[in-house]
């Protein structure tokens, strides 16, 4: 019984190590970020430069966040997504930020499709 139970502890720490490997850094998680953004709203290479330094601070930003738990504040969040916002939109043409936002608001609307899929799903 207790190898099992070993067994059992091994393989649930060898999954979640492949997690945060396969997540990856900041730094390489806003590269990914950038590299997507630079294909859908075709940026050239200075904004996407200026874009890896700005999106690597919100994600770290964002992990501090979570690691604080509820010492955050919504208002908090708010405001560093605002000021990220406001540094996007310095960076991207007025025409790629609105594409940018029309991306953003595709992206929502199929994430709420999908969580209502699931709900429905989950009653039957």
């Amino acid at each position: 019984m207790l190898t099992f139970l070993m067994s059992t502890v091994c393989v649930a720490m060898s999954y979640a190590q492949q997690g945060q490997r396969m997540q990856g850094t900041p730094e390489e998680r806003a590269a990914r970020q950038v590299e997507r953004m630079k294909t859908s709203l075709n940026l050239t290479d200075d904004q996407a430069a200026k874009l890896q330094v700005v999106q690597t601070q919100f994600i770290k930003d964002r992990e501090a966040a979570r690691a604080a738990g509820a010492q955050v504040s919504r208002e908090d969040m708010k405001a560093k997504t605002d000021a990220y916002e406001a540094q996007l939109k310095s960076i991207l043409t007025p025409e790629q930020y609105q594409q940018y936002q029309d991306q953003r608001k595709a992206m929502r609307s199929r994430m709420q499709q999908g969580q209502q899929g699931q709900g429905q799903n989950q009653g039957q």
